[in-house]
């Protein structure tokens, strides 16, 4: 129930700042770690060259065409938490993957503890989230 309130508080808020640009996104959450058997070879350098780490997400390639390197995103996870927490995107997924998106973890225990959810992201046109709407 505090997801709704929370959530539906947030577009309200997105509407009061003038965000046309707003977008919603159902997706599939996983979780990944710096590891060599789940990524490549170089598992701290993200596919763009980034560096990964706390707050980096993946995300699968069919969300390109709304997402970029260097966008900052709120994530909604269902069931998980009231409040969205703010990533950047700095990696992309194996093409296999659609409507999905991988959170970095520092360990991979800490990766498989958290598993697979649902949830939502926000996200604008732009790669900021506007001021009023940011989650610190």
């Amino acid at each position: 129930m505090n997801y709704v309130i929370y959530f539906l508080s947030l577009l309200l808020l997105a509407i009061n700042t003038n965000c046309a640009d707003l977008q919603m996104e159902h997706v599939t959450v996983t979780a990944y770690s710096s590891t060599v058997e789940e990524t490549d070879s170089t598992p701290f350098i993200a596919a763009w060259g980034d560096s990964v780490g706390a707050g980096t997400i993946a995300i699968s390639r069919d969300l390109l065409t709304e997402l970029s390197r260097g966008q900052h995103v709120l994530l909604f996870l269902n069931g998980y938490s009231s409040a969205p927490d703010t990533f950047v995107v700095n990696d992309k997924m194996n093409r296999r993957w659609k409507k999905r998106v991988d959170i970095w973890f520092e360990d991979k225990q800490a990766a498989h503890r958290f598993g697979k959810k649902k949830g939502v992201l926000l996200l604008w046109s732009n790669t900021s989230i506007p001021e009023k709407i940011m989650i610190k």
